[in-house]
Parts: C-alpha cells; sequence; structure tokens
C-alpha cells in the first residue's frame, strides 16, 4: 500500500513539473531564480510580509530562511536573499471548516497541488505549513498527518534541497488537548526539515494581565516536545514575539503596588514592539518587571481608562535565547521582522531596533 502511495504520489509529481510553465527570471543575475543548495547546521528564520522595503534594513548575518505570508510584492527581497544564500519559503495552511475533508486522499491531492503551483510559480524554495485549529477526530489529526508527509514526498521528488517546514503551538498539548489543538507532532517532525515553536501567544490568564510568553510555560513545553515526545532539538526551531498586548484594565489594582490590571470582559489587542515604545512615554509609574514570567510591563493612562502593555524587550528576549541554546535547538526565528520601526529617524529608536536585531543574530 506504502509503495502504490508513492509511485502514485511520482506520477503525480512529474506531472506538476511537466506542467510547470517556464518563467523568466525576475532577477538581474538568472541564476538566482534557481532553488537555493545552500546547507545549514543552525537556523534564523524571518516571519515577513515584505509589505515594504524595511528588509533592506534586516542584519542578514546569520539569516536562513525567509518565510512569506501575504500577496505583496517580494521580488526584490527574494533577489537579495538568494544572492545571500537564503531561501524565500511561502506560508500556507488549510481553513478549518476543510479539517473533515482531510481524510479524502483527492481533497488533500487538491490541496498539495495548489501549494506546489503556488511554491513554483513564484520561484519559491519551499513550504512553511501553518494549520492551526480544532483537530477533535483522529480522522482529521492522521489527515493532517498525511498531508505532511505526501507534501515531504512531492517536495523533495521535485528537488531534494526544496524546504518543508512546521508552525507548532508552544505547547504540545495545550490547555490539556481540550482545545482540539493537538496533532501529532512526531509524525510532522519525521516529515519536515524542521518546526518552528510558536513560543508566543501564550497569554493563558484570563483574569489579569499577563505576558505574552512566559518564560516557565516556554520552558515546560520545550521538556514536553524534547523529553515527553523524543522529539530531537535539532527538529525544533524557538520563534519569538517581537510584539506584545495591549490590555485595556475593567479595573486597576495599585494599592499594594503589584500593579494588577484586572482584564475580565476588557479589550485587548496585539501591538508590535516598535509601536509598544512609542507609548511607554505616556507611562506612569516606570518599566516593570514580573519576575514570575520574565517580562517587562508598564501601565499608562488613557482617555480615562488603564492601559497595560505587556511585551518582550531585549532583557526578557536573552533569556530565551539562551534558553533555545542551552538545548541546542536548531535555531530562532521571530514573528515578525514588521514589528520594529525602521523608519524613524530618532536615534534611540535606531539603536532599539539595532538591538533587537543584534541580539538575535548573536544567538542564532
Amino acid at each position: 500500500m506504502l509503495n502504490m502511495l508513492k509511485a502514485s504520489l511520482f506520477i503525480f509529481v512529474c506531472m506538476l513539473a511537466s506542467a510547470k510553465a517556464s518563467l523568466d527570471c525576475f532577477c538581474q543575475d538568472a541564476s538566482l531564480c534557481k532553488p537555493v543548495t545552500k546547507t545549514y547546521t543552525k537556523e534564523l528564520i524571518v516571519f515577513t510580509s515584505a509589505k515594504d522595503e524595511s528588509w533592506k534594513q534586516y542584519n542578514w548575518t546569520q539569516v536562513t530562511n525567509v518565510i512569506l505570508f501575504g500577496d505583496n510584492d517580494y521580488k526584490e527581497l527574494y533577489c537579495y536573499a538568494h544572492s545571500r544564500g537564503v531561501r524565500v519559503t511561502i506560508l500556507v495552511g488549510v481553513a478549518v471548516n476543510d479539517f473533515p475533508k482531510l481524510s479524502q486522499a483527492s481533497f488533500r491531492k487538491q490541496v498539495l497541488t495548489g501549494w506546489i503551483n503556488k511554491m513554483q510559480n513564484l520561484s519559491l524554495d519551499g513550504l512553511n505549513i501553518d494549520i492551526e485549529g480544532a483537530a477533535y477526530t483522529k480522522d482529521v489529526v492522521d489527515g493532517i498527518s498525511a498531508l505532511t508527509s505526501e507534501t515531504n514526498v512531492a517536495l523533495k521528488s521535485l528537488n531534494p534541497n526544496y524546504l518543508l517546514t512546521w508552525d507548532i503551538p508552544y505547547s504540545p498539548i495545550l490547555v490539556g488537548c481540550f482545545s482540539g489543538y493537538c496533532f501529532d507532532y512526531v509524525a510532522i517532525a519525521k516529515s519536515t526539515d524542521y518546526m518552528i515553536v510558536m513560543d508566543y501567544d501564550a497569554t493563558i490568564d484570563i483574569l489579569f494581565a499577563s505576558a505574552n510568553s512566559p518564560l516557565p510555560l516556554i520552558k515546560e513545553s520545550y521538556n514536553l516536545y524534547l523529553n515527553n515526545f523524543s522529539i530531537s532539538p535539532d527538529q525544533l526551531v524557538m520563534a519569538v514575539p517581537w510584539y506584545g498586548y495591549d490590555y485595556t484594565c475593567s479595573k486597576f489594582f495599585n494599592r499594594t503596588g503589584d500593579n494588577l490590571c484586572l482584564i475580565a470582559g476588557a479589550p485587548n489587542s496585539q501591538r508590535g514592539f516598535a509601536d509598544i515604545n512609542q507609548q511607554f512615554t505616556h507611562n506612569i509609574g516606570g518599566l516593570k518587571w514580573d519576575p514570575r514570567t520574565s517580562a517587562p510591563f508598564f501601565t499608562t493612562s488613557e482617555n480615562g481608562a488603564y492601559h497595560q502593555y505587556w511585551y518582550d524587550d531585549p532583557e526578557s528576549l536573552r533569556i530565551k535565547y539562551e534558553l533555545a541554546l542551552s538545548l541546542n535547538l536548531r535555531g530562532l526565528g521571530m514573528w515578525t521582522a514588521e514589528m520594529l520601526d525602521y523608519s524613524s529617524t530618532s536615534v534611540a529608536v535606531k539603536t532599539q531596533t539595532k538591538n533587537m536585531w543584534d541580539m538575535i543574530v548573536e544567538y542564532a
């Protein structure tokens, strides 16, 4: 049965390859449109939408893989990345409403065809699978694993240099799997070059403002992946948040100096690192440090309401980078590179942007 599947995929891949139109290279050097063949023992991945030219100010020293999302013009970035031997791949996924169809081989083939056609039409170096949502039944979990395996076979048959990566949650057992967001990460690991651990949106406290990426939870999650699931550290890349949360406090408790921001029923929103730093100029009480989660935060008073900002700065990020280093993980990355300010003329802001890049490069 397995041999029949491989044979079917091989025929399918050959059809894709032969059907692919010959595209003119958009780089001045036509050789730059060929897949990158350079290999890396460690990775520094960069998520970006390529919405502007801010990529020109990235610290490219250790970058190995740029993962695109969105539909912006990426061509100039692509040519530059390829000139440095850096792969450019694209984020793809499956809508939650389509999860029940994943048990059907014909539907998986349809998804795979769309992914590979998109990748080849854009002359990219591979795919980054980001499938998020509840998978409460075994047929959906198995379907996701099968789609990953079939994608791997198809990509490597087309070109062994094509890259397949997968975005996985900060914990393999989110909320005890009651969320349904628990896939077969062991099977996924076997069918990918590496998996990117999304070490963010771990704000599990529903009553009070808290850290986006709390260190104890991140540590415990890697213990689960590495020890309980026996996934090799060489299969895991730590992706940290270059953004945080703006919590509106429905009530603010400051009588004890604890700066507790009650958020029950109050709105919150994601804010980029640069945006949060701008808000800091309006803070009351200065920058605070939460020793329990190893995260900074501060409070502001805006239009008669208290807001509390929790995020990651160079101090908290260094602790996470050192954790990745101590665990001998495959590498580092961030969501997203665009959360910094690349256009400011302020010396202080320019320094902040440079420091964020220099630090991740230092540990990559």
